[in-house]
């Protein structure tokens, strides 16, 4: 079961997946988010996970900003 240390260790310079999990955190629906963590076999992340991401994605830096993949 893949988590989210795994999605961020593989998808971080996936752009296109990045660009939707920035735009399911703005949704704000954690069932939505969890349903796409699913989708995408990162099964390991769970809803509370995607609860604590939601109420915490003001803190989450914008990926226009920063990228991962520089540092």
């Amino acid at each position: 079961m893949a988590d989210f240390i795994d999605f961020i260790a593989k998808e971080a310079g996936n752009r296109e997946v990045g660009k939707k999990f920035i735009e399911l955190l703005k949704k704000g629906d954690p069932v939505a988010l969890k349903n796409y963590f699913d989708s995408i076999d990162y099964t390991g992340v769970s809803l509370d996970d995607c609860k604590t991401l939601i109420n915490n994605r003001q803190n989450i830096p914008n990926s226009v900003e920063t990228n991962l993949k520089d540092y």
